[in-house]
């Protein structure tokens, strides 16, 4: 990875500092016991994606790694790609504190999926899948809330969402929970290929990259 790209990922990171979203995930490492590094070393494994996972493989002793390899990825793109390792990396986290009764505010919609794919909160397949599902349920306005901040309010806030769905769509589900009425939706075929273009829209257009620089 070249020292530009590498300098540029830096400004992006300290622009997401001031997101509500980056402050109740990757901000909130900065107090505790659990610390969270950042690489572009290393390998994703199939189930977490090639380009991007968090690693919770040394979680025992309160350590979590995000791995970003993929070199092109900047501007919005990258922002929606921290930001969910972000929130998988604060789910580890959450899950590992409450089973030790550090934290004892249960959030029942992580469990219920936690219980319905028999998570292990490791690198096994139930977690990847708990953790996207419940994503599906309760971040897609979150993380495009945030990046229609970060592109200055270009577009209607619906027109975020495939920066979320973009990462989840993989796993196949199609029911999740609707951010506007809070209501059990399905996502099918059509409505994912709706969302995704317009994220591609915004993606080509956006000039929040070159404002990084």
């Amino acid at each position: 990875m070249t020292k530009l790209l590498m300098n540029l990922r830096v400004r992006i990171y300290n622009k997401l500092k001031s997101l509500s979203l980056f402050k109740q995930t990757i901000g909130n490492f900065a107090n505790g016991n659990y610390n969270l590094t950042f690489t572009n070393k290393g390998k994703c494994n199939a189930i977490a994606g090639e380009a991007a996972c968090t690693d919770p493989i040394d979680l025992s002793n309160g350590n979590i790694t995000i791995k970003i390899l993929e070199p092109a990825s900047q501007g919005l793109d990258y922002s929606a790609t921290l930001l969910h390792e972000g929130i998988h990396a604060s789910i580890y986290r959450y899950v590992d504190e409450y089973k030790k009764g550090l934290n004892p505010n249960k959030k029942e919609n992580i469990f219920y999926w936690y219980n319905f794919y028999k998570a292990k909160n490791a690198r096994d397949r139930g977690t990847a899948y708990a953790q996207h599902q419940h994503m599906q349920d309760a971040y897609v306005r979150p993380l495009a809330v945030s990046l229609r901040k970060l592109d200055n309010y270009r577009y209607p806030l619906e027109d975020y969402y495939g920066f979320a769905w973009e990462g989840l769509r993989v796993y196949k589900y199609e029911d999740y929970i609707d951010p506007k009425d809070n209501k059990t939706k399905t996502m099918t075929p059509e409505k994912y290929k709706d969302v995704i273009d317009k994220k591609n829209v915004i993606s080509a257009s956006s000039i929040f990259a070159e404002n990084c620089k």
